[in-house]
């Protein structure tokens, strides 16, 4: 185990010992959450990156028109 000592102004550390986040295990769930949240925000800048890296964007105009065609054809193979 390590030991971590922070320090809080002195209207924080109240609230945050109403709300019961100064124990051990509250600290540590909120530690968890937080190096998830990092990860998750990591994880997305790759992806983003990934998307930068691949070529140009299409125009969403035309994204939505080949998809609009398609589901109109999909349609129209439905009610026949």
């Amino acid at each position: 185990m390590t030991t971590i000592q922070i320090e809080l102004s002195e209207d924080t550390a109240k609230a945050a010992r109403d709300a019961g986040l100064l124990t051990p295990q509250a600290l540590e769930r909120l530690l968890i959450e937080a190096l998830q949240r990092h990860d998750d925000i990591e994880a997305l800048r790759m992806e983003i990156q990934k998307g930068i890296d691949s070529g140009p964007g299409i125009p969403a105009e035309q994204v939505f028109d080949r998809l609009e065609t398609k589901y109109c054809a999909v349609a129209q193979n439905r009610s026949e």
